[in-house]
């Protein structure tokens, strides 16, 4: 734009000014510049009231152009009739800006308030963790994280907010999410810096690759844990989707495998997207559900979980905590159920799909022993 401007010749009084307004902000947004002085530079450009507020309409920042020096939090009176603008991704925006007055007649009012916004934006996700935050507004890495994890954010807009959590945007990442939020926030509160928010009732954790101590955490969270696929930052509500669809496959007695991860079922995490009608039509998975519908069912699926995903049977039992005869026994009275082998590719791979399509079953309350029993 402001080579085109510039083709219109110096004289042009207005094109002169609005290509000092696009020098004036790409110089903020090198300078890193906060949200007071974004406001206070398009306050001062237009000659009119400025501010910026969050997606709840608290004041992040405000300037009045014959009292420069007024609280933020005070609201002015021109700000009920003020021009607004959105920013921030479309399903989910960050806030507001504002320009005091009637902007439709006033072209390079208009480009001022189009800038500041995506300076607020910028200035927004860059902030570090506690910087920016008004009584009753989810934290800064909290705002980041949803654009992370959202579905209406651009890519630039994902890179920005991993720079923003100290995460380089060209690094892959994972998305992990327990079932317990309490106990997630609690511990990774701990962990100074570590990236986790609350959305849908679950906790939404932020994992990269040399995150060690985070997936420590992770592997002694007694919650359930889905993990997605490890992905670049611009793909990570694919990682979302992955982890969430991970965690249903969980077994919330707490007896079965509480930890699943969307790299480590593979494909078998594509029966999660199946109809019920499928699910209860396939023999595997309802001769699963007789068994986990007889007495002492689930202490029985837990077992035989573990060794359809560990073929040695010694180190079935020391997970669950069993005798080595004990797990053979079951296992044995497992494959004659289901007509199968585990010493078989073909056979684990049967029973894991049968104890995973009851677990989906199970998570949507359906019983399928109860309608497909001999």
């Amino acid at each position: 734009m402001r080579t085109f401007l510039k083709k219109l010749g110096p004289a042009d009084e207005p094109v002169g000014q609005a290509i000092h307004i696009l020098d004036t902000f790409e110089a903020l947004h090198g300078q890193g510049a906060t949200l007071s002085e974004i406001a206070a530079v398009a306050g001062a450009l237009a000659h009119l009231p400025a501010g910026v507020t969050d997606a709840r309409g608290e004041t992040l920042a405000e300037w009045y152009p014959q009292d420069p020096y007024r609280p933020a939090g005070a609201r002015g009176p021109v700000r009920e009739s003020a021009t607004h603008k959105e920013f921030g991704p479309r399903d989910e925006p960050l806030g507001n800006v504002w320009l005091g007055g009637v902007l439709d007649r006033d072209p390079l009012a208009s480009l001022i308030l189009d800038r500041m916004a995506a300076a607020a934006e910028l200035a927004l996700l860059r902030a570090a963790p506690g910087e920016i935050a008004p009584a009753g507004r989810v934290s800064e890495s909290e705002a980041k994280l949803r654009i992370l994890f959202g579905p209406g954010a651009t890519s630039e807009q994902r890179r920005t907010a991993a720079f923003g959590l100290g995460i380089h945007p060209d690094s892959r990442a994972a998305v992990a999410v327990c079932a317990d939020p309490d106990a997630a926030v609690a511990r990774f509160a701990k962990l100074r810096g570590r990236a986790v928010t609350v959305l849908d009732g679950h906790a939404h954790v932020l994992l990269t690759e040399a995150d060690d101590e985070s997936r420590a955490v992770l592997a002694e969270t007694a919650s359930r844990v889905g993990i997605g696929r490890w992905l670049p930052i611009e793909r990570l509500p694919e990682s979302r989707i992955g982890a969430e669809r991970a965690l249903g496959f969980t077994d919330p007695s707490g007896l079965g495998r509480e930890h699943y991860s969307a790299e480590g079922l593979g494909g078998l995490i594509h029966l999660a997207e199946l109809p019920t009608s499928v699910l209860l039509a396939d023999p595997d998975i309802t001769a699963v559900g007789r068994i986990g519908a007889s007495a002492q069912g689930a202490q029985a699926l837990a077992v035989l979980e573990e060794a359809v995903w560990e073929r040695s049977l010694r180190a079935v039992a020391v997970r669950v905590n069993f005798h080595h005869s004990s797990v053979a026994a079951r296992v044995k009275r497992f494959e004659e159920e289901l007509g199968l082998s585990l010493a078989e590719p073909a056979g684990r791979l049967r029973a894991q799909t049968g104890i995973l399509g009851w677990r989906v079953l199970s998570g949507r309350g359906e019983e399928p022993a109860a309608e497909h029993a001999d």
